[in-house]
């Protein structure tokens, strides 16, 4: 038998199916593109947002640390030097630096702790997102699988009945064949292979 290098044969028939089946998959794909930009587009927005802030707040504590310092090491000199030591005034200066620097650096630390949530938070959505895709995956596969169930119905349907026929005529009988259902495939085929039953009645007929 010499192998069939077509594989186009029937076209209307192939590409109905193919394109049917290749619908399903791009609109499914395509839902899941758009979540996956959408979500990644959010994500990336808030951890831009995120970034930025913690830069601001390292400077930030990069310049409380430095006024800190420069507040021990003014303490230090006048411990070291009594004389130098300034009036009332000027300590509480410094000592109501030093409080509102601490004050800032708790502030910075609760920003911080809170951003640190917000990725927490964003990784516990993407790993949401990940669940999401995979439930959707998985519902794309039991859709499939109806859709080709119900389609390989369609064809299955007329090959077991013209199968059925076929036994019968070999077996010397000459059956009536029924219509197939309105949406069963080989519609044609069947009608040439009916005609070939009445063409065969006929002949034993006038035998």
């Amino acid at each position: 038998m010499i192998k069939r290098k077509q594989y186009i044969i029937d076209k209307e028939f192939q590409m109905k199916q193919t394109f049917s089946i290749l619908g399903i998959k791009f609109v499914i794909v395509a839902i899941l593109i758009v979540i996956i930009g959408v979500h990644a587009a959010l994500n990336n927005r808030k951890l831009s947002s995120i970034t930025k802030q913690n830069d601001e707040i390292t400077k930030s504590l990069d310049e409380i640390m430095i006024a800190q310092d420069n507040i021990v090491e003014t303490e230090m000199a006048w411990i070291n030097n009594p004389k130098d030591r300034p009036n009332t005034a000027t300590i509480n200066e410094v000592a109501q630096k030093h409080y509102k620097n601490l004050t800032d650096m708790k502030e910075n630390i609760r920003t911080i702790q809170t951003n640190i949530s917000n990725i927490n938070n964003i990784i516990k959505y993407n790993n949401l997102v990940l669940l999401l895709i995979i439930i959707i995956v998985l519902i794309q596969s039991v859709i499939l699988y109806a859709v080709m169930i119900r389609k390989t119905h369609k064809i299955s349907g007329p090959i077991y009945v013209i199968k059925n026929y076929m036994k019968e005529i070999i077996d010397g009988k000459f059956p009536t064949p029924r219509p197939l259902r309105k949406d069963d495939e080989f519609q044609d085929f069947y009608e040439i292979f009916k005609k070939m039953i009445e063409v065969l009645k006929e002949k034993e007929t006038h035998k």
